[in-house]
């Protein structure tokens, strides 16, 4: 069956209440293949189609938020969470501006010493664990009751992200 202008037509219309080509044309009774086919053999049929698409879109957008912003004021705390992140500074997470804290090669080579025994569950060689307690006490990363300092976190709190929490809380005595 040959389209004509008329079936364009309804399907531009429908377009723009509908901005997506494939949902567009099945609802004008067009094969969504016949859209791409003229957009690609009719440029100014193309242009009007990318402009129905990107206004169509704003315009949807636009509805999502007001519903998203209703939800929100009628006290909806998913909608909440969601709605202020991304439309205030002052509800974003904060990032550092600060690089960390600079770490020697031997601190960064304990570091990833301890952090592979711990990956493989591996028990650390006595004479190994003893050196790196040494060390570490050295530089002020094991307190005086043997736990890990506010230094060791503040120093190696970027790769201890994939370290567990109740590793990093162990007695070293």
């Amino acid at each position: 069956m040959a389209r004509n202008s008329e079936d364009r037509s309804l399907f531009l219309r429908n377009l723009a209440e509908y901005p997506y080509i494939y949902y567009a044309a099945k609802k004008s009774g067009i094969n969504p293949s016949t859209i791409y086919r003229w957009m690609g053999s009719n440029p100014d049929f193309a242009k009007e189609v990318r402009a129905l698409l990107r206004n169509g879109l704003a315009n949807q957008n636009q509805k999502i938020e007001m519903v998203l912003v209703k939800k929100a004021l009628g006290g909806d705390l998913g909608a909440i969470k969601f709605y202020l992140p991304h439309n205030s500074k002052k509800y974003r997470p904060m990032k550092s501006d600060f690089p960390p804290p600079p770490i020697t090669a031997e601190e960064r080579e304990m570091f990833r010493a301890v952090y592979e025994w711990t990956l493989k569950n591996k028990p650390m060689p006595t004479d190994i664990r003893e050196t790196m307690i040494h060390a570490f006490r050295a530089n002020g990363h094991i307190d005086a009751d043997g736990k890990l300092s506010q230094k060791f976190y503040d120093t190696f709190h970027y790769l201890l992200k994939d370290w567990g929490a109740e590793r990093s809380k162990r007695k070293y005595g």
